[in-house]
């Protein structure tokens, strides 16, 4: 069997030989080939030496087809013999078929059955690519061992995976957002980690290309701020972000939703005015307030308001019937007394309708605190008749908010809730006083209770006087009161 397509080495362009022997009794007259079919001339030469003829076959040429070979002895009877070579050729770096049982009358070409480790093809003479038959994992470079291997190495993965330890492993992704130190700076960026790399973003408040190239970005110069825009609200630029601040005498956030408003002493506390006194917010300058008594009431050197001479007593009580009686006529009051005191008698008519007595006294101005008390005394001249007053004794007070101010008369306290007099507003409650009333707002509200102010409702959840729960209840201003309601994900009553 002759194998002349192995390789250049072993069969193309090489001598390949086949030597026939010849026996007879006879001398050999001759010995030599006959006939050749398929063969190239130039690869085909013989030599006889004796009774051994030596064929030399030169392939050139890879395939070649229905070829035979006939070798023929003649003696010198001339008595010929002819022999077909049975030789079969395998094509093959591998196991060949086997050859037929019997022989052929010329050249067979066996097939391959197997290659030989790390070959392929129709003769094996190809080398087998062990990145097909088992390619590297994803991401890493096959490359082929040459013949006779039949293996393959996988590359180290690509920057941005980690390279596992056995050759059939797969590349698998390295978080580089999770690595210490950071590649991006923390401060300012924010990491994302991608296939086999990672990108440096710019956190919000910052700009840039990521990486270290961010900067501040001053939201209040570039208008990306959410500030209200209005005069009593101001944008401040911090680090990475803004805030949003009231000035002074506002209150809120700063903000569409809770824009900056006059911070209400009055409503939310703040003020000095004494218990007793109004606290009136001055709406036309910020963080303004005034203290004023109610009507009627005048604020002292203490700071506290107290009515304007009040009455406490009179005498007498009733007209007086008698006759030669001397009667001492008292009036006294406290409070608060500013400007002129004046202390008069109305003229004193007898039966007849005669003025029998007139008497006015004035006391000294400014205010003045504590009780104060005036007696006058007369006496009826007129035995028998009957002598009354034209009306009440007086104690009158003229002071800064007119001459009428403040007067006082022997006549019964008026009950102003009960004449309807008060200006209280419906929601509040009117509470007649001496010489005087107030007007108190309910439970939940507060303002005078009077006029056009009436009475305001108070916001609990904004003023932070109300009980919710502060970490995970959320609370809700009602007319008067406020709710507390649990945050999603709790449950109760808002309060514990």
């Amino acid at each position: 069997v002759l194998y002349p397509f192995l390789a250049a080495s072993f069969g193309l362009n090489n001598s390949i030989s086949i030597n026939v022997t010849v026996s007879t009794g006879n001398s050999l007259a001759d010995l030599s080939v006959v006939s050749t079919v398929g063969f190239r001339a130039d690869d085909l030469t013989w030599s006889r030496v004796g009774p051994l003829l030596t064929i030399y076959w030169y392939p050139t040429q890879r395939r070649q087809s229905n070829l035979s070979l006939i070798v023929q002895a003649r003696d010198d009877n001339n008595l010929t013999s002819r022999l077909t070579i049975p030789v079969t050729l395998c094509s093959c770096f591998g196991t060949c078929g086997s050859p037929p049982a019997v022989p052929v009358s010329s050249f067979e070409i066996l097939p391959c059955l197997s290659c030989l480790p790390g070959r392929t093809g129709d003769i094996c003479h190809l080398d087998l690519d062990a990145c097909l038959t088992k390619p590297c994992s994803s991401l890493r470079n096959c490359s082929d061992l040459a013949i006779p291997s039949n293996e393959r190495t996988c590359s180290a993965c690509p920057a941005g995976f980690r390279t596992p330890p056995s050759e059939d492993g797969a590349c698998t992704n390295i978080n580089e957002c999770q690595v210490l130190p950071s590649p991006c700076n923390v401060t300012v960026n924010t990491c994302q980690d991608t296939t086999g790399s990672f990108t440096c973003t710019c956190a919000p408040g910052f700009t840039g290309t990521g990486g270290l190239d961010c900067l501040d970005v001053d939201e209040c110069n570039t208008g990306a701020h959410n500030c209200e825009v209005s005069n009593n609200t101001v944008c401040i630029n911090s680090y990475g972000s803004f805030s949003c601040s009231c000035l002074s005498g506002y209150t809120g956030l700063g903000v569409a939703g809770s824009p900056c408003q006059d911070y209400n002493q009055c409503l939310l506390g703040g003020h000095n005015c004494h218990s007793s006194a109004m606290c009136i917010e001055n709406p036309s300058i910020g963080n303004s307030f005034n203290c004023s008594c109610p009507d009627g009431q005048l604020q002292t050197s203490a700071g506290n308001c107290d009515v304007l001479a009040i009455l406490q007593s009179r005498t007498p009580t009733a007209d007086i019937v008698a006759e030669n009686v001397t009667v001492n006529l008292q009036c006294t009051f406290s409070g608060v007394v500013s400007g002129n005191v004046i202390w008069s008698l109305p003229n004193g008519r007898d039966i007849q309708n005669n003025v029998v007595f007139t008497t006015t006294t004035t006391v000294a101005s400014g205010i003045t605190t504590g009780q104060l008390s005036f007696t006058s005394s007369f006496t009826f001249a007129q035995d028998g008749a009957r002598v009354t007053p034209d009306g009440s004794f007086n104690c009158s007070v003229t002071n800064d908010r007119g001459p009428t101010s403040g007067s006082i008369t022997f006549s019964v306290d008026v009950d102003e809730c009960a004449t309807g007099v008060a200006d209280c507003v419906a929601s509040s409650t009117c509470t007649n006083t001496l010489g005087s009333f107030q007007c108190m707002c309910p439970t939940g509200f507060a303002g005078t209770g009077r006029g056009t102010s009436g009475c305001l409702n108070i916001d609990e959840c904004t003023n932070g006087t109300h009980t919710c729960n502060a970490a995970n209840a959320v609370c809700t201003d009602t007319k008067g009161s406020f709710t507390c309601s649990c945050a999603g994900g709790y449950t109760g009553n808002g309060i514990t």
